[in-house]
């Protein structure tokens, strides 16, 4: 592999799925647990890990959507027989894959167990389908909290924890049509850099491609959950290794995942859903401003 392929290759699997272009990302909840989030000396927030989430097909849908880009790409004549029988075989991995790099002249990354812990928010504001589904209670009445989104990912917080073996990062959710048009184009770049060089690409392949896929299988969908546009703050820990002792001022245990305790300043704003009374939102404010929200 030349300079320049490697290059390009650490340059296509370090792509981030960017979230620069959002500024802000909403989170929908009753007033009961808003007051339970906005504390007088941090913002708590539940990180649920993966393998407790309501969905049981939460990070199994990638290979799925991988499947249906190889066949596109067969079918649209970008991608050879002998390539799409290359890389058919290969799969998301089940551990989590970190610590990319050339190893031996080949495209590796270091396999670990961890743990995946998730906090979910919206790109959209005071949208009625997110009020109805996630402000769980008879009126749907509650909050629409707005979070900067680049003091999620970082702060003092998560900064000093990837000193400790974890760490954090924003993701877009892509569900499947997204999904799939994004592995195809991820593709099609790696098929570019060792265009005419097949021995190179059976060589490298396996490795780069479950990066990516490592990636997406935290933030891919299926189609019927695209109305909640999420973005995700993500949290890998090593497996049962959660710090709990060491960063107790960061994290307690939760029967789901854990709490995460964050800076004051990542909520921007408090907005109240349309059926939270003016007499109930004075209320709630009234104590929120107590704590200095």
């Amino acid at each position: 592999m030349t300079g320049l392929q490697a290059r390009q290759l650490f340059e296509l699997t370090h792509r981030r799925n960017e979230t620069k272009h959002i500024s802000n990302v909403y989170h929908y909840t009753t007033a009961d647990i808003t007051n339970l989030i906005l504390r007088e000396e941090d913002i708590c927030l539940q990180m649920t890990r993966m393998d407790n989430f309501e969905d049981k097909l939460e990070g199994k849908t990638v290979d799925s959507f991988y499947q249906k880009a190889l066949k596109k790409l067969l079918k649209e004549n970008k991608l050879s027989k002998s390539q799409y029988e290359l890389m058919v075989k290969i799969e998301a991995p089940q551990k989590n894959l970190t610590a990319f790099e050339e190893e031996k002249g080949i495209y590796r990354g270091e396999i670990t167990e961890s743990d995946i812990y998730i906090t979910c928010f919206s790109k959209e504001k005071n949208d009625s389908y997110m009020i109805k589904k996630y402000i769980k209670n008879d009126k749907h009445s509650g909050y629409c909290l707005d979070f900067s989104c680049c003091n999620l990912e970082s702060n003092e917080i998560t900064n000093h924890c990837c000193g400790t073996g974890l760490s954090f990062k924003m993701l877009i959710v892509k569900y499947e049509k997204e999904a799939i048009l994004e592995m195809c184009k991820f593709i099609e770049e790696l098929l570019k850099i060792f265009d005419g060089c097949d021995d190179e690409l059976e060589k490298h392949s396996s490795g780069v491609i479950k990066t990516k896929l490592n990636e997406l299988k935290y933030a891919t969908k299926r189609k019927k959950f695209q109305k909640e546009k999420e973005v995700r703050l993500i949290l890998i820990a090593p497996k049962g290794q959660m710090p709990y002792e060491t960063l107790k001022i960061h994290f307690e245990p939760s029967e789901k995942g854990c709490i995460i305790k964050l800076p004051r300043y990542v909520v921007h704003d408090i907005n109240k859903s349309p059926n939270l009374t003016d007499e109930e939102d004075k209320k709630w404010r009234e104590i929120f401003k107590q704590r200095g929200y």
